[in-house]
């Protein structure tokens, strides 16, 4: 089997940043809302390139056969990639094209393991809705003491409080949690904590407020997927230290 650690770490990374794929269409037939390919892409992109991940999806002949062939492929040159083979109901481009259209939407959806949310609660319906406060406990003990990872869950809930959650959201919620967690399971490099002990050298009270924030006890658990923005918080911070101590001694 070929060697794609790379570029599982790095997807590892990216799937603790997609939400869900909002369902912002209507399916004429069956009545059904839907997210449609641009809400998938949505979900999907930024957090693939942050890390260095392309998302293709290319259109081959095989035996006079036709196949979408959507791919991940990381700057280390690791690649994943699926193929699917294109059946339209009618020889017309319009028929390809909608065929195209729904296996790229599930193409990408299957790749990156994302699920398609639904959009905000009708106000009528949202009371009934609501989890139980047993849920909501459960999605606290969850978090447990990831800050961020809590403002990450409120937010794709789209709610200022667990109580308010609706049940639909709740499967969705429980993955990001689990998704986020899986990522904090790679760490950072030797080299990379030098870096950090260097910077917080000579102010512990900047670095018990970085292990507060991200949930951990030592600086030893700090996952490598964090490593750029825990360097770029404790450099802001150690700026703002010295405007201050400026300030007070003027």
């Amino acid at each position: 089997m070929e060697n794609i650690n790379e570029l599982t770490e790095a997807l590892v990374m990216a799937q603790s940043e997609m939400t869900v794929a909002t369902k912002n269409s209507k399916n004429p037939h069956f009545r059904q809302d839907y997210a449609n390919l641009e809400s998938v892409l949505d979900c999907v992109k930024a957090p693939l390139n942050k890390y260095g991940i392309s998302l293709i999806q290319i259109v081959t002949y095989e035996d006079s056969n036709q196949f979408l062939v959507t791919r991940l492929t990381h700057t280390s040159g690791q690649s994943i990639e699926s193929k699917m083979l294109l059946v339209p109901k009618e020889n017309t481009p319009q028929s390809m094209g909608a065929l195209l259209t729904y296996f790229r939407r599930y193409a990408i959806s299957a790749l990156c393991c994302i699920t398609q949310g639904a959009e905000r609660d009708d106000d009528g319906e949202s009371a009934i809705n609501r989890i139980t406060p047993e849920q909501a406990q459960e999605l606290v003990n969850a978090i447990g003491g990831f800050k961020e990872l809590k403002t990450q869950v409120l937010k794709i809930a789209e709610v200022d409080s667990f109580e308010n959650i609706s049940k639909g959201k709740l499967k969705v919620l429980h993955e990001v949690i689990d998704r986020y967690k899986k990522s904090f399971s790679i760490k950072i490099s030797g080299a990379e904590m030098q870096n950090i002990q260097l910077a917080l050298e000579g102010h512990p009270e900047i670095a018990k407020d970085l292990l507060s924030y991200l949930g951990i006890g030592t600086l030893d658990d700090i996952p490598k997927h964090k490593y750029a923005s825990v360097m770029k918080g404790i450099e802001s911070k150690l700026q703002a230290k010295e405007q201050s101590d400026e300030r007070n001694n003027t």
